[in-house]
């Protein structure tokens, strides 16, 4: 079968196809021109390849009720969306049908087509949120079924500066938003002193490596309170209201891959739950107002250059 119908169009020069139990068409390549019409206008699934940086994958995916849930365009092209049109080469949906994420770009990086070139093709976006005017270049830029912004992922080299919560804020990898247009989640390119319920802690996750701007390492509620944050040097003691010690928190470390005789920093999660705060997705959750927090900030000195403890050799 080299051809099929479905709700959008005709697929047709159908290969490598897959699908459901029941006999619907899950995903397949295509090597012939085809176009499918929908609420974002004609689309051309991808059915030509350059040699260069085409990636050897689906040119489209279904869900199993039939509505699209993926699709590479063969060329890169206008998208509608609720900040604005985007140039796109590679969109993700929701069942409703409503747009998922966007990737501007989607070339298959190899000895031949490098990131740089990449990142080179990738075309900046002038973006107006309501934290602000934003101008970058973006990995993707994701949605929530209502078409709300959801995040940004960045490309690792850049960075934004973006009117946080907690006052401007430098922002790498990513940036995550609630419906209501305010800051979800962000990852800071530096140590950020941050005003805690316990304290103020500086927030870095020197391990973030930025795959999507949906999760970052600090955290906000709705309100703009501090929701979590990740740090990679401070030490935080605990003690009762007497004043007895109860127990110790601090980044762990573990053997560098990179370098011999090095230690690596493995940073700790602290999240704010009411009057309670939580250390590294534990059991144990101590009361705020039943004990007293002692923090040392900078108890690690962090290698700007490598995940490696100075002190640590």
């Amino acid at each position: 079968m080299n051809e099929i119908s479905v709700r959008y169009g005709q697929l047709k020069g159908i290969s490598n196809a897959e699908y459901y139990e029941g006999g619907q068409i899950s995903e397949c390549k295509l090597t012939e021109y085809c176009e499918f019409k929908t609420d974002l206008g004609i689309l051309i699934p991808r059915f030509q390849e350059d040699g260069v940086r085409t990636k050897n994958t689906r040119s489209v995916a279904f869900y199993k009720n039939g509505k699209l849930k993926s699709i590479a365009l063969n060329k890169r092209s206008v998208i509608k969306t609720s900040v604005g049109n985007i140039k796109a080469e590679l969109l993700t949906f929701y069942e409703s049908g409503n747009v998922k994420k966007v990737f501007p770009v989607d070339g298959k990086i190899t000895a031949f087509w490098t990131e740089q070139n990449e990142y080179d093709l990738a075309e900046e976006l002038d973006l107006t949120l309501k934290i602000g005017h934003i101008i970058s270049k973006f990995v993707a830029i994701s949605f929530y079924d209502s078409n709300k912004l959801k995040s940004l992922t960045l490309w690792t080299r850049d960075e934004i500066s973006v009117n946080s919560p907690i006052g401007k804020v430098k922002v790498r990898m990513g940036i995550a938003f609630y419906e209501n247009g305010e800051i979800k989640s962000l990852e800071p390119i530096n140590k950020i002193s941050v005003n805690t319920p316990i304290g103020i802690i500086k927030a870095y996750d020197i391990t973030a490596i930025g795959l999507s701007g949906d999760v970052n390492s600090l955290c906000f509620y709705e309100n703009g309170e501090i929701k979590s944050l990740v740090s990679s040097t401070d030490k935080i003691e605990i003690y009762n209201k007497e004043g007895s010690y109860i127990k110790a928190l601090e980044p762990s470390l573990k053997p560098s891959l990179f370098i011999q005789d090095k230690m690596d920093i493995i940073p700790y999660n602290i999240e704010f739950i009411g009057d309670k705060v939580k250390f590294n997705n534990t059991d144990g959750v101590f009361s705020i107002k039943e004990n007293k927090f002692k923090i040392i900030n900078d108890f690690y000195k962090l290698n700007k250059d490598i995940n490696s403890c100075k002190a640590c050799g």
